[in-house]
């Protein structure tokens, strides 16, 4: 079976050798994608970032149900989740720090990175410091900012879209806007 991968321009020609072998995949260390030799070169971050963010954001939209959250299952899971939020958000900065910048990322959308990382992080502290002092509802309103920060920055790849298809769009002002 072969696929083509538009947005990061790789042909997989068999897909069970894909999966089966150790000589690719991002945490290997191995270049699978053309133009992504940052993440081969220094796969730790992006794997890091990317549990971190996934269980924050998929197991954390959770944490919202009603019915759970008065169990013994939401302090439990937010106990996983909080370092996993602050993991993803410091992975995140260590990207922006340690990679060398891709193309069209200009100094304005690290910076934007940057803060909304640490703000993420500094909102989850305030959260556990609230929940300590069983101020719940203060808790829940500073979880809430930390998971929409998460949850706006995750978004990126669909409002980035425009600018991989539309070469008119390709500057580093527009990537910072976008």
């Amino acid at each position: 079976m072969e696929a083509q991968n538009l947005l990061n321009h790789v042909t997989i020609t068999n897909w069970g050798t894909v999966l089966g072998s150790t000589n690719y995949g991002l945490a290997t260390g191995a270049a699978t994608m053309e133009g992504h030799a940052r993440f081969a070169a220094d796969p730790l971050p992006a794997v890091l970032h990317i549990v971190g963010a996934t269980s924050f954001a998929t197991l954390g939209a959770l944490q919202f149900a009603p019915a759970l959250r008065k169990t013994r299952w939401h302090r439990l899971m937010g106990r996983a989740l909080a370092p996993a939020g602050i993991v993803a958000a410091l992975a995140g900065i260590w990207m922006v720090w340690r990679w060398p910048p891709k193309p069209f990322d200009g100094l304005a959308l690290n910076a934007m990175r940057v803060i909304v990382a640490a703000t993420m992080i500094v909102w989850i502290l305030l959260s556990l410091v609230a929940a300590r002092r069983r101020d719940f509802a203060a808790h829940g309103r500073w979880m809430t900012r930390a998971y929409a920060l998460g949850a706006a920055a995750g978004t990126q790849v669909f409002t980035l879209l425009p600018f991989l298809v539309l070469e008119s769009l390709q500057s580093v002002e527009t990537q910072a806007i976008l």
